[in-house]
């Protein structure tokens, strides 16, 4: 068994390899790979007008809008079974957005709010943050598959059945994740068939903790991110000359994030699969794909890279181990 003082030295050696590897991946993405320094180069052949930089301000400050509206997802869930403030939510959100940026399928983000919590309450924060995750995916696969469907039926050739088969595909995917979503207590039984104990149902009972308009709250909540989302890269898609109306931008970015959605990645991969999803969807409004590179890595960094920066200042506070 550890003593206090060498806890606190894990802890303190923890946060000093977190905050590392975060740098490291930062610096690696910008100044090592090729992808950003592309976007950079675009970036730097934009004639700026005061309309760009104030388009450029409102894309950048509605980051605190996503994930604000994510510390209150959080804060709302987690106050099931224990009270937190929404500041301090908040910070629990950026925090994991340091660790998430270098781990697979960003994985750390969840991992590190589970720290802002009591010993005793860390295991169901964890399965408290999957009705979070269900939530959100939620919303992107349902409203991501009806932009999908209309984009393929807009652009490809299909027969009559087929084109009925594609779009009847998201009516079925939507039931499905509602029905889901609204009856997580059968992940808990599901679950409990795999191992049954005292201590298990103590943990998986957290999926009952939470009634239909509680659960309305949160996919609101996500909802909203996702409009921010899509609002996000209209405005960097106008930043980067690509004209388009906001309606196109609207099923442009929902197609591409379904997509991002259900193609497995890991962080390292993350940039290259965002780029090719952005050229897939946008070749048929955009003549330069630089442009439309540009703006899928511009909408990372704003979104994720600042936000990881950010979330080191939390990190201190993180208490991975406790005696």
């Amino acid at each position: 068994m550890l003593n206090t003082t060498q806890l606190k030295r894990l802890n303190s050696s923890l946060k000093i390899v977190i905050a590392l590897v975060c740098l490291w991946f930062l610096y690696n993405e910008f100044f090592v790979k090729s992808e950003l320094s592309k976007m950079w180069g675009q970036f730097t052949q934009i004639e700026f007008s005061s309309a760009k930089y104030f388009l450029l301000l409102l894309a950048s400050l509605l980051v605190f809008v996503n994930w604000g509206l994510e510390a209150s997802k959080w804060q709302l869930l987690i106050g099931a079974i224990e009270k937190m403030t929404w500041f301090n939510a908040f910070k629990a959100v950026i925090s994991g957005i340091s660790i998430s940026i270098f781990t697979p399928n960003r994985v750390g983000e969840f991992a590190a709010r589970i720290f802002y919590l009591k010993r005793n309450h860390r295991i169901k924060g964890i399965l408290i943050s999957i009705i979070g995750s269900v939530s959100q995916l939620c919303v992107t696969m349902i409203v991501g598959s009806f932009c999908f469907s209309a984009f393929l039926i807009q652009h490809q050739q299909f027969n009559s059945i087929e084109r009925a088969l594609v779009a009847i595909v998201p009516f079925i995917l939507s039931i499905v994740m509602i029905l889901v979503y609204y009856n997580m207590d059968l992940l808990r039984s599901l679950l409990l068939k795999v191992k049954n104990g005292p201590q298990t149902r103590v943990y998986l009972n957290v999926f009952t903790l939470f009634n239909a308009l509680q659960l309305t709250k949160v996919l609101a909540l996500s909802a909203i991110r996702f409009v921010v989302f899509s609002l996000q890269y209209y405005l960097i898609f106008l930043i980067f000359d690509i004209q388009i109306t906001l309606g196109t931008s609207f099923l442009l970015s929902s197609s591409i994030f379904f997509v991002l959605a259900i193609i497995p990645s890991i962080a390292l991969a993350e940039l290259g699969i965002r780029g090719a999803a952005a050229i897939y969807f946008l070749k048929y409004y955009a003549a330069n794909d630089l442009s439309v590179l540009a703006s899928s890595y511009a909408l990372w960094c704003i979104n994720l890279a600042l936000p990881a920066l950010l979330g080191l200042l939390f990190l201190p506070q993180l208490n991975f181990f406790k005696k």
